[in-house]
């Protein structure tokens, strides 16, 4: 329950505004914080990757569909016929690592029509 309601959200509240921009270092050590909460509940926890791309592509989802969000016009001229959003031009490295581009691919990598 602790896990769930306090740890669990703090990751979710906080991971799709500085997940992208984790180190490698610091992802394994996340990582080793949610296996060992999910040693101690008895349960397995989804790894950060797999919790930051449910996020992204929620969140992106959600800008999608709320016409006053200042993205919506962006991603609604970007989307192509097949459904799937083209990628914004990535001329710098944290850039590439913002939530954007980042969004764009996880919901392509995803997509189904």
């Amino acid at each position: 329950m602790f896990y769930c309601s306090i740890i669990s959200g703090v990751f979710r509240y906080c991971l799709v505004c500085w997940g992208g921009n984790v180190s490698h270092t610091e992802k394994k050590r996340i990582d080793s914080i949610i296996r060992k909460a999910g040693h101690v509940i008895g349960e397995s926890q989804p790894s950060l990757d797999s919790i930051y791309d449910e996020l992204l592509t929620s969140k992106l989802k959600f800008l999608m569909d709320d016409q006053s969000h200042p993205l919506f016009y962006f991603t609604e001229d970007n989307q192509m016929k097949s459904g799937r959003l083209r990628l914004p031009t990535l001329k710098s490295n944290r850039y590439r690592d913002s939530f954007l581009p980042r969004a764009i691919k996880c919901f392509n990598d995803n997509f189904t029509r």
